[in-house]
C-alpha cells in the first residue's frame, strides 16, 4: 500500500500523547504553508523501500549535507476524508524523485486537522542517520543528478566513501 513521506522535525514527532503545547506548535510548523508552497504542501508518494531511500538521498543531495533526515510516514487512510495528494512537479536535482513528488493543495485549516489527527494517532518520525543517508547516496547514479553543484557534491561523497 502506498504511503506519503513528509520531511519533519524529529523532536516534534515522538508519538507522545498528550502532546505538550510547544511540541504541538512545532508539529503545526512542519505542516505550515509558506510562500514557496505555491502548489500546496510538498511530500512524496512511495510504494517501496527503494523509493523511500531515493527520497532520503534527494533530501540530503538538495541540502548538500550528509546528516540526519527525519521523515513522517502518512498513510492514505489518514488523509482520505480530508482530500488527496495531487502529483505536482518536483524541482529536486535528483531527477527520479520528482516523479514521486505530491502536494496537499489544501487550506491551512485542513492541514492543521491532519496534524491533529496524526498526533492523536501517535505518529512518530523516522530518523535516517548519517550512515543510512550515506548508504542511500552511494546508490545514486550520477546521471540521475542534474549537472552542477549537486552532482559535484555527490561525486565528492561517492569518492570519499568508495572502498580503496
Amino acid at each position: 500500500m502506498p504511503f506519503f513521506l513528509r520531511r519533519v522535525s524529529y523532536a516534534a514527532w515522538q508519538g507522545k500523547w498528550p502532546v505538550a503545547d510547544g511540541e504541538r506548535a512545532d508539529s503545526y510548523d512542519d505542516f505550515t504553508l509558506r510562500e514557496v508552497d505555491t502548489d500546496g504542501l510538498s511530500l512524496f508518494a512511495v510504494d517501496t523501500e527503494n523509493e523511500r531511500l531515493l527520497v532520503v538521498a534527494a533530501i540530503a543531495c538538495e541540502r548538500k549535507k550528509v546528516g540526519n533526515v527525519d521523515l513522517l510516514e502518512i498513510s492514505d487512510e489518514h488523509i482520505m476524508d480530508l482530500g488527496e495528494a495531487v502529483p505536482t512537479p518536483g524541482t529536486f536535482a535528483l531527477m527520479p524523485v520528482n516523479a514521486l513528488h505530491r502536494s496537499f493543495a489544501w487550506e491551512q485549516a485542513r492541514l492543521n486537522q491532519l496534524v491533529d489527527r496524526l498526533l492523536e494517532l501517535r505518529c512518530k518520525a523516522v530518523r535516517y542517520k548519517k550512515v543510512e543517508v550515506t548508504a542511500a547516496l552511494t546508490q545514486i547514479e550520477l546521471e540521475d543528478v542534474e549537472s552542477g553543484p549537486h552532482r559535484d557534491w555527490l561525486v565528492s561523497i561517492k569518492t570519499t566513501t568508495s572502498p580503496k
